[in-house]
């Protein structure tokens, strides 16, 4: 079932204009959402963590690379919250990587998009999958689950397989 297209404009008006500045500037851009941040077994459910050493790599080979990572609720375990940002920090890729936070949908972005990724640890349909899949959005995932057609899967945790297959496809597409 496709997004509610009709919705598009009154869903743009509840992003940030930076978060639109950001869109506009960076080339390429990567998006990946969670609910909100889960530890399970000691590792990152949703996988930011992959996603902020994933903007480190590319950097090199896309210097003006964008990654957004949309969050619903970044007060749940907010010690991980702020430990990411420290890492962003210290990677020296704030320019590169950036937080949308609070319950948006994310759909319209993937309009916008060069590759949406999902390296979560458990999962089960993702909605954002096959959204980003409907606007023809390439989309990298984990091997966790069931997988939508025309998804790329990475070997789970695989931190080698996921940056080699996201950097084929934006080379491919840019």
């Amino acid at each position: 079932m496709p997004p509610p297209l009709e919705e598009e404009k009154q869903i743009l008006n509840t992003y940030s204009k930076i978060l639109f500045d950001f869109v506009e500037k960076r080339s390429p851009v990567i998006i990946s959402n969670g609910g909100y941040i889960r530890i399970y077994n000691n590792i990152d459910l949703y996988g930011i963590d992959m996603c902020i050493e994933l903007t480190n790599e590319l950097k090199k080979s896309f210097p003006n690379i964008g990654f957004i990572f949309a969050l619903a609720d970044k007060k749940k375990n907010d010690w991980y919250f702020r430990k990411m940002k420290k890492k962003i920090k210290e990677l020296n890729i704030e320019k590169n990587f950036t937080f949308m936070t609070g319950h948006k949908e994310i759909w319209p972005l993937f309009q916008r998009a060069d590759l949406m990724v999902r390296p979560t640890l458990l999962d089960g349909y993702s909605v954002s999958v096959a959204e980003a899949l409907y606007f023809n959005c390439p989309v990298i995932a984990s091997n966790v689950s069931k997988r939508p057609k025309g998804t790329i899967i990475f070997k789970n945790r695989n931190f080698k397989d996921f940056s080699e297959k996201c950097k084929r496809i934006l080379l491919e597409n840019n």
